[in-house]
């Protein structure tokens, strides 16, 4: 790959900045000092993710929201979503980003809000699983633990909750349409929700 994004960290005393830096190693970059050809100062926050959506998308998941980058040669910051609550966990795909944030409310223990790429609430929802993990899979947001698994639309519709009595869950995926895979400790299953 010609290009890279890169998220460098700095702490002076109690100050923290981070710097999220595209270099360039095709003709875009080459009279640039060290192949830089954008790059970006964030005062206060930490930016443990980085990620590319597709060739000309990434997004940099800062500890108070994330930063969208759009641009093929020189990528360009198109969109900066800031968050009041603590993000928990993140999951993207090349149209979705989604973050969860915990909930203090027993009945409903964390939010998810999932966003376009261009940083627009899609929608939110309240859920109940305490998962120990969640990503986008084949165009749906999928999460599990040991014994549940859970399906929601990216367009916020639950399509599926529920306990799988055969074996303690390792993975969980969608693989077509309206057709999963379970991982379990003792072997695959394949189901299907309607």
């Amino acid at each position: 790959m010609y290009k890279r994004q890169v998220s460098y960290q700095f702490v002076s005393g109690e100050d923290t900045t981070s710097y999220v830096t595209f270099y360039n190693f095709a003709t875009a970059g080459q009279n640039q000092v060290d192949n830089i050809v954008s790059g970006y100062q964030y005062q206060g926050v930490v930016i443990p993710q980085i990620e590319y959506l597709d060739s000309s998308t990434s997004v940099a998941f800062r500890d108070d929201g994330f930063s969208i980058f759009t641009g093929k040669q020189i990528p360009k910051e198109s969109a900066n979503v800031t968050v009041e609550h603590e993000i928990v966990s993140t999951f993207h795909d090349a149209e979705n980003i989604g973050l969860v944030f915990k909930n203090d409310d027993k009945e409903k223990l964390y939010t998810m809000n999932v966003y376009d790429t261009s940083g627009h609430v899609k929608f939110t929802r309240d859920f109940n699983i305490a998962y120990t993990s969640i990503r986008m899979s084949n165009g749906a947001i999928v999460m599990h633990n040991d014994s549940q698994v859970c399906v929601i639309t990216t367009n916020g519709v639950e399509k599926y909750n529920g306990n799988i009595d055969e074996g303690s869950i390792n993975d969980f995926f969608k693989v077509g349409m309206n057709k999963y895979v379970l991982v379990l400790d003792n072997g695959l299953r394949t189901i299907k929700f309607k």
